[in-house]
């Protein structure tokens, strides 16, 4: 329940436009969904549905941070430093590339639970069709994150022919 009451805030605070509060937020849900994915090992609905939850909130986490708009400033929450100063990318790469680590995991999850109860077993439509929509959010956040590079890259050359 706790990470859901997370989540949600941070929804409301993207919705208010308050992206670096909402990264720290999503952060601390991060880690929530991290140890929800540990303690559901084994129990392959369970597990499969916790580790869709984990990517979901880590792609969450990415559009946030791209949202927050600091690409050369440190992104500061209530005081404290959460993204050093021109390091967004990397954090938002290190993030994504746990996302889609964490989706390839849990198709697996899935997988193994269709194998076990098949694929008319409760619950496991409703969680293959999750997991696809979750997929396409990874997919249209990759189209964005490759923009945003072709951006940043676009920009430092720029510079560079300024100089």
């Amino acid at each position: 329940l706790l990470p859901r009451c997370i989540s949600g805030y941070s929804d409301l605070l993207i919705t208010l436009s308050r992206h670096p509060k909402a990264v720290a937020t999503l952060l601390q849900c991060v880690d929530k969904r991290e140890n929800i994915v540990k303690r559901n090992e084994g129990n392959l609905g369970e597990e499969a549905k916790s580790r869709r939850l984990l990517v979901d909130t880590l792609v969450t986490l990415c559009e946030a941070m791209m949202d927050a708009n600091c690409w050369d400033e440190p992104l500061i929450v209530d005081g404290k430093e959460v993204v050093p100063e021109g390091e967004m990318m990397d954090y938002i790469s290190g993030y994504y590339q746990r996302a889609r680590d964490e989706l390839q995991k849990c198709i697996y999850s899935l997988g193994r639970w269709i194998s076990a109860c098949g694929k008319d077993g409760e619950g496991v439509r409703e969680e293959k069709e999750m997991c696809c929509q979750v997929s396409v959010l990874m997919m249209a956040f990759d189209g964005r994150l490759k923009g945003k590079r072709r951006e940043l890259e676009d920009r430092e050359d720029d510079v560079v022919m300024e100089t």
